[in-house]
């Protein structure tokens, strides 16, 4: 698509990279795009943009998961099916006229530590009542 469109010095498409190495290029983005053709497909890659405080645009089809857990995140933009010219043109304005700062503390939120230790919580608080 890059070829089609005469853009391929603006695009790097790679096969598999180590999550280590995905994350380093992530934390040296400015902006994440997400996109799945699946209404109940969330995928793990929006928690590590939202962890490393990214402003993202998802490409999702209309009522998915992403479009109801994020919709309403601050440094989300959802961009649902039909994905027209016109209409990713406008979600891409929207998502540059993010701020860097619109994702700031999202971090805390949707971090792994946060994530443990509501986890921990939850077990503790099943383990401790009484059947």
């Amino acid at each position: 698509m890059a070829e089609e469109l005469d853009i391929t010095n603006q695009v790097v498409a790679m096969g598999y990279q180590p999550y280590a190495e995905v994350l380093q290029y992530i934390a040296g983005s400015d902006f994440c795009l997400l996109s799945t053709g699946l209404v109940n497909g969330m995928g793990t890659k929006i928690f590590d943009y939202l962890a490393l405080q990214k402003p993202t645009m998802c490409m999702v089809p209309k009522g998915s998961i992403i479009a109801r857990q994020f919709g309403d995140t601050s440094g989300i933009v959802i961009s649902e099916a039909p994905h027209t010219r016109t209409k990713v043109r406008q979600d891409l304005k929207r998502l540059l006229m993010l701020e860097q700062s619109a994702a700031d503390g999202l971090g805390d939120k949707f971090s792994r530590k946060n994530a443990a230790k509501k986890l921990a919580e939850l077990l503790h608080n099943v383990s401790s009542t009484e059947p």
